[in-house]
């Protein structure tokens, strides 16, 4: 989990925001140039295992189901019982950090910004770019909640 962390916590603003010195992450002079820091963009790696351990874990937990119940092998049992009941546990499950990322991103994402923290969000970027500027925008505030259906 830390290794993930870590690589989005350096890799991303690398992408989109950048550094206010870049040489400071970049080859030649920078981290990245060190053996011991290469363990910043293996993280895609360990993203990669997340995916697969999801997916393993997954197609595990639906065999347990079908192995108890027999009857949502049928059409009738995984198109009216199986599939939705898996799709609304899902968006249960996820929904309530959903809620509350979209909720840290409108409130107090934006005032990190002013403080120089992360960048100014009064300018923000150009047109269209960076967390801030989509989170200023008319549309998310006026449309949050249609977020919350994904």
């Amino acid at each position: 989990t830390f290794w993930v962390i870590l690589g989005h916590v350096v890799i991303w603003p690398l992408l989109s925001i950048q550094y206010e010195n870049a040489g400071v992450i970049l080859p030649p002079h920078g981290r990245l140039a060190e053996t011991w820091f290469q363990i910043v963009p293996g993280g895609y790696f360990a993203v990669d295992t997340f995916f697969w351990l999801s997916g393993f874990l997954g197609a595990k937990a639906l065999h347990s189901k079908v192995r108890r119940s027999r009857s949502l092998l049928s059409p009738k049992g995984f198109c009216l019982r199986l599939f939705p009941m898996t799709m609304f546990m899902r968006w249960l499950r996820l929904t309530p950090v959903y809620a509350f990322v979209l909720l840290f991103a409108n409130t107090w994402y934006r005032e990190i910004g002013r403080g120089g923290l992360l960048w100014n969000a009064t300018t923000g970027m150009s047109g269209g770019m960076g967390c801030v500027s989509s989170v200023d925008s008319d549309s998310c505030k006026k449309y949050w909640w249609a977020q919350l259906l994904y």
